[in-house]
């Protein structure tokens, strides 16, 4: 029976992802609590004590591309953490520009957190396969997220990505990053999200990859 280990940052997120009905899987929920700080903290505690055949992160995002819209499914395949560094005047520079870290010592690859494993499923074939940006504060303003587009083209933003990447990475434990799209990046309006319908998507999703793992 292989161990499978269910990550989310939010109850919310948990609660339309139902464990009870998988079979030949031993599917371990995590609710992380949502940001960086807390995944990383919850997967080093986790990862120290377990062994898993997989870990799967799955969860709502923001897009910066309308063509990933509400409801849109997206398997991320590289993450980078978009603000971490310093401001100086208008630019940004990373820690990796700061020379404060290597951006190509492991587990990076020129400054980006990959997915060293292709997934052949059939319930993720299609599903576009992007880059993410995690950050501690989600964009909302027209010039900061003209700026995190052009320095490192991320198409869709989370809270928690990297370092889902970066704990499985180091810990040498197979993962997937499964995101189900609720807004575009833009002045926050939560007036035209669709977190219900993101949440179905999501829901819907894990029903086909359970399927097939």
């Amino acid at each position: 029976m292989k161990k499978v280990l269910l990550v989310v940052a939010t109850e919310k997120e948990a609660d339309v992802l139902n464990i009870s009905k998988v079979k030949g899987l031993e599917v371990t929920k995590l609710v992380t609590g949502p940001g960086m700080m807390a995944t990383a903290f919850e997967l080093g505690k986790v990862f120290s004590k377990n062994s898993y055949d997989l870990a799967i992160n799955m969860g709502i995002a923001g897009s910066f591309y309308k063509a990933l819209y509400p409801g849109k499914v997206v398997e991320v395949t590289a993450e980078a953490v978009t603000d971490i560094g310093a401001e100086d005047g208008d630019s940004f520079l990373s820690v990796f520009d700061l020379g404060l870290a290597d951006k190509n010592t492991a587990p990076y690859q020129n400054g980006v957190l990959v997915n060293p494993t292709e997934y052949t499923w059939n319930a993720t074939k299609d599903l576009a396969k992007v880059k993410g940006g995690t950050v501690n504060t989600i964009h909302g303003r027209d010039s900061s997220i003209r700026q995190v587009i052009q320095q490192f083209s991320p198409r869709i933003e989370t809270m928690e990505g990297a370092a889902f990447f970066y704990a499985c990475l180091k810990y040498n434990v197979p993962f997937i990053e499964i995101r189900s799209i609720s807004n575009l990046i833009e002045r926050r309006n939560k007036s035209v999200w669709k977190v219900d319908l993101a949440l179905a998507s999501l829901a819907k999703i894990w029903k086909e990859i359970a399927k097939e793992i």
